[in-house]
């Protein structure tokens, strides 16, 4: 009980010292009183300018990097689709070579083997 009652004491002393603090606002020069909102405009207005660059110049350097990583997916891409299409290629090769030697008669295997080979 007796810590309650402390700190409202304590609470207390901070509000008429908060009060006194306001009647020092009230006895300073007209200047200084213009003053004080002025600066704190100025400082939120900079401070708003400079989150809103730094918000565009994130968003800026992330597009590009999306654009990198498009433009070396697509070439990895490209790349794996040419070595796709050689491999078909060389299948189709094969497949023509086996039905040449189907259709020739000569359907050995350790001929269409040693062709395959090559």
């Amino acid at each position: 009980m007796q810590i309650l009652l402390e700190f409202v004491r304590k609470i207390s002393k901070r509000i008429k010292g908060g009060v006194s603090k306001m009647n020092n606002f009230k006895n300073m020069k007209l200047k200084n009183k213009i003053m004080i909102p002025i600066v704190i405009l100025v400082f939120l207005i900079l401070s708003v300018i400079i989150a809103g660059m730094s918000v565009i110049l994130y968003n800026s350097k992330s597009q590009d990097k999306q654009k990198e990583i498009r433009e070396s997916a697509k070439n990895y891409g490209l790349e794996i689709s040419s070595e796709i299409e050689n491999s078909f290629e060389k299948a189709r090769a094969a497949a023509s070579i086996l039905k040449g030697i189907k259709e020739s008669g000569s359907a050995d295997r350790k001929i269409a083997t040693n062709q395959l080979k090559k």
